[in-house]
């Protein structure tokens, strides 16, 4: 099932809804209803779509509401404390509680089907995490997710100089 259904806060001063997103073919899809729910139709279940509403009455619009989602429990299976470290510093990443068993992980230096991974990269990296989640009604699939680790270049041969000063109000 390659649907979603996309819901929101509904205000009665709204006569209708424009919902705008793109299928999994990058076809631009327009639906126009006249309530607070939408099936999003044609949709990749590992991809994360982008959407905007549109509030009409007497023919005025308001300005766009936009968000991202996801049709899948694919997403958010990697827990990062951050996406950006300097040089020589040590993060560690580590699957989602969704994961309920590591396939394994990939990237330049590391190959394993360990939990977490303790990771030290010299350059940006692409991390992959690959694992076995399990869907409220039971079904196991594979689905993976990934993690780009920007790494900024270590300063080296800054010399800082300060000089205190005394501040008297008044």
């Amino acid at each position: 099932d390659n649907t979603m259904i996309l819901t929101w806060d509904k205000n009665k001063l709204h006569e209708s809804y424009q919902v705008v997103y793109k299928d999994i073919n990058k076809v631009e899809r327009v639906v126009l209803i006249n309530k607070n729910t939408v099936t999003l139709t044609d949709l990749d279940p590992n991809e994360l779509y982008q959407y905007s509403i549109v509030a009409v009455r007497n023919n005025l619009r308001s300005d766009p509401a936009t968000g991202e989602l996801t049709s899948s429990l694919c997403r958010g299976l990697i827990e990062r404390p951050t996406t950006r470290i300097v040089e020589g510093t040590t993060i560690t990443l580590t699957a989602s509680s969704f994961c309920r068993t590591v396939v394994n992980w990939i990237g330049d230096d590391v190959s394993t089907n360990q939990r977490s991974i303790v990771i030290s990269p010299s350059e940006t990296t692409t991390y992959e995490l690959n694992c076995i989640v399990e869907s409220k009604n039971g079904e196991a699939r594979t689905c993976n997710d990934k993690i780009e680790i920007k790494v900024d270049k270590k300063c080296t041969d800054v010399v800082a100089r300060a000089t205190t000063y005394d501040i008297t109000q008044g």
